[in-house]
């Protein structure tokens, strides 16, 4: 028998983001500055009504120093994860 982990949360890219610059100490307004990203994006997506797109994930890893493979793996792990959660209510 196949053992598969199947877990009943997802961490947001916004609280990755969130956490790395509160932990760097930079401000949304400074991130935007140095991501030329709109703040109204940034601030987006750290509330989770914006994803995070290719561009962005290369900004934020231009930045950060975090690997814009990162931030697309959170993206994409968070969709599938609020996809599911979404069936799951559909057949509830």
């Amino acid at each position: 028998m196949v053992n598969s982990f199947d877990p009943d949360y997802c961490v947001a890219p916004g609280d990755v983001l969130k956490e790395t610059l509160e932990s760097r100490d930079i401000s949304i307004v400074e991130f935007s500055k140095l991501t030329n990203i709109h703040v109204d994006i940034i601030k987006g997506i750290l509330s989770g009504s914006m994803s995070v797109s290719d561009k962005y994930a290369m900004d934020f890893d231009r930045v950060l120093g975090i690997s814009y493979v990162v931030w697309l793996n959170l993206e994409d792990q968070y969709n599938s994860f609020a996809k599911r959660l979404r069936e799951q209510n559909l057949r509830e």
